[in-house]
């Protein structure tokens, strides 16, 4: 078949673009990152299509790799080749998921849309899957490795029918080694007893570790907690000492403070003291007044005392007569005699009402007198005296108190320095040292206590989990003594099969094996016809029956990957075209080479040249390449 040319609507860089495929020999010569991969793929893809993914994990996904880059709707194109039957166009156009692709085929001749070929167009032309379509006819860039496929298989020994039978051995193949698979995990899970009795004991070797490792960390929490011990005695002793010394200092500033107050009160009190004793003149002349006020008075009194006798004599005389008159009156009776008698009796009270007149006045006006002649002599006032007086006294009992409450309030200020110099005495002969000193003490018996603490907890916690692993060791030991008791007579049951298993591969490599020898020897002509037309150095090649080719170097054969890059790819190139001359039977492909021979001397590239040139009468070659050097001529 040959291609005639393409339309690209968008695929990767391409954007509405054409080009047309020369006949025999199309050199496609341009610069790195032209596209010529790109333009390569999409021949590819116009014939088998695109997969939702790529193939291997190192490969990106072909939709995500090639979706356009200037539109973000379909991407795709047309490609237009020739067969033996007739011309035809087909169309592609690719979605993000495979569901959104679409596929129309016009047979050129009518201009009509062909049924012919349907979606599956590279497989129905060529006779081959995409994969063997790879492995032969495209060339990529160092990647001219090739493997044996079923399909590969299939038409070499031309067994094939259908597409069905292609990957029939394969599938055979996988299932029975799944199912083998299965079984010996079955086997090494459950019933593979050197296995279990070797992780018993290995369980138990880790057991008797662990108890070791366990009884270590006991002996040595004995030690910590011992530590912890004496380090809590000491910060308890430390902190009863801190604690101390502290009450110490608070109660000597406490009673600093008192010594302060008191003293500022002694000061005020001393203040108020002298205060009063400023008035101590005052104080004489009062004395002195008081005094004399005293004598004047009882000269008075004793005065005023014999007069108020006379008056009670004269007072006395009259209620006796006056008793006397009524006796007579009662005796006698009443009669103009008695009342008369009666009445001059009361007659005698006359002059002791008279008498105690006169005695209250002269008392008054005779002590007014006097005592204004005294004030006047002493230029006093009564009534100022008086108050002076008073307020004299009341600042003498004051100033009594003053000198009482500074007696105590100096003894107290006396006990409480006597005090402060106790406290101080006690720090010095307990302590002989800065506070400060004692409490950086503190800290380090708490960081001490505190590190004590936590290795205490870290080793119980290590011991916990250590005891743990302990109890999981021995609860696998006793499930897998158990698995190997119940599960000896299953072992013995599923060897049986896995033979089985393993007999029937063994058989159906046979079988392949046998199959394969059929074609080793045409593709090993065919090799050997196009090797030999480029070296010359007459090395022994052979394949083996999965296509493997080997050097033969003193009856010891060697894989090619000891040879150099250029002649690996020299080897892998001319197995391909072996291939392509006994896979394709239906139609001849076209050849696709991108950059296939960097690694190729000068000499080789000539040879392989004019190997093209001879080829391109049979298959039609597209030469991908980004040197003049490498263009087929």
């Amino acid at each position: 078949m040959k291609l005639i040319s393409c339309h690209i609507d968008n695929f990767g860089l391409f954007s509405n673009f054409d080009f047309n495929f020369d006949e025999n020999i199309c050199n496609i010569n341009r610069e790195n990152g032209w596209g010529k991969t790109t333009l390569a793929t999409f021949v590819k893809v116009m014939f088998y299509g695109m997969s939702a993914k790529g193939r291997n994990k190192e490969y990106v996904a072909l939709r995500s790799k090639y979706k356009s880059w200037n539109s973000d709707g379909l991407f795709g194109g047309s490609l237009e080749f020739e067969t033996k039957k007739s011309r035809y166009r087909v169309i592609r156009n690719f979605g993000a998921q495979p569901d959104k692709d679409m596929f129309k085929l016009y047979d050129l001749n009518t201009n009509l849309e062909s049924n012919e070929y349907s979606q599956n167009l590279g497989y129905e032309l060529f006779g081959v899957g995409e994969e063997t379509f790879e492995m032969t006819t495209f060339f990529p860039q160092s990647a001219l490795i090739s493997s044996v496929t079923d399909d590969i298989r299939a038409n070499l020994s031309g067994i094939k029918t259908n597409n069905d039978d292609v990957d029939k051995f394969t599938k055979a193949n996988n299932s029975i080694s799944k199912k083998m698979r299965e079984l010996k995990s079955n086997i090494s899970h459950d019933n593979d007893m050197s296995m279990l009795l070797y992780k018993v004991e290995e369980d138990k070797e880790n057991s008797n570790f662990i108890k070791q490792k366990i009884a270590s960390y006991e002996k040595k929490l004995i030690e910590i907690e011992k530590n912890k011990e004496n380090s809590e005695k000491n910060l308890k002793k430390v902190q009863q000492n801190y604690d101390y010394y502290k009450n110490c200092l608070e109660n000597i500033e406490t009673n600093e403070d008192k010594i302060s107050n008191l003293a500022d009160s002694i000061d005020k009190l001393k203040q108020e003291k002298n205060s009063i004793l400023e008035d101590y003149l005052n104080r004489e002349k009062l004395e002195k007044f008081e005094e004399i006020k005293d004598k004047l008075f009882n000269k008075k009194r004793m005065s005023n005392g014999a007069n108020l006798k006379n008056i009670l004599m004269y007072l006395f005389m009259a209620i006796v007569i006056v008793s006397m008159a009524s006796v007579i009156a009662v005796l006698v009776g009443f009669n103009a005699i008695t009342l008369t008698v009666l009445c001059l009796s009361l007659l005698s009270f006359i002059p002791f009402i008279i008498i105690l007149i006169k005695y209250i006045k002269a008392k008054k006006f005779v002590l007014d007198d006097e005592s204004n002649e005294f004030f006047g002599k002493l230029k006093f006032n009564y009534d100022k005296v008086n108050e002076a007086l008073k307020v004299y006294r009341e600042r003498l009992v004051k100033f009594e108190s003053i000198e009482e409450e500074m007696m105590t309030k100096n003894k107290e200020l006396c006990d409480v320095q006597e005090k402060v110099s106790l406290l101080f005495k006690e720090i010095k002969n307990n302590f002989n040292m800065p506070f400060e000193v004692l409490e950086n003490e503190k800290i380090e018996a708490e960081e001490q206590f505190n590190i004590c603490d936590r290795e205490v907890a870290i080793l119980n916690n290590e011991i916990k989990n250590l005891n743990y692993n302990k109890e999981r060791l021995e609860a696998s030991i006793k499930e897998n003594l158990s698995i190997i008791e119940n599960k000896r007579e299953d072992t013995d049951e599923v060897g049986d099969k896995v033979k089985i298993l393993q007999t029937t591969i063994s058989y159906l490599e046979q079988a392949k094996n046998n199959l394969s020898v059929k074609f080793l020897n045409p593709i090993s002509r065919n090799f050997k016809k196009y090797f030999d037309l480029i070296d010359n150095n007459k090395n022994k090649l052979d394949f083996d029956v999965d296509l493997n080719i080997k050097l033969d170097i003193n009856s010891t054969f060697k894989e090619v990957e000891y040879m150099s890059a250029g002649y690996q790819d020299l080897i892998y190139f001319c197995k391909r075209l072996a291939l392509i001359d006994l896979v394709f039977k239906r139609e001849k492909p076209f050849i696709i080479f991108d950059d296939s021979f960097v690694n190729l001397d000068d000499d080789k590239i000539e040879k392989v040249n004019k190997l093209l040139n001879e080829l391109s009468k049979d298959y039609q070659i597209l030469n991908f390449t980004c040197s003049k050097f490498r263009t087929i001529d």
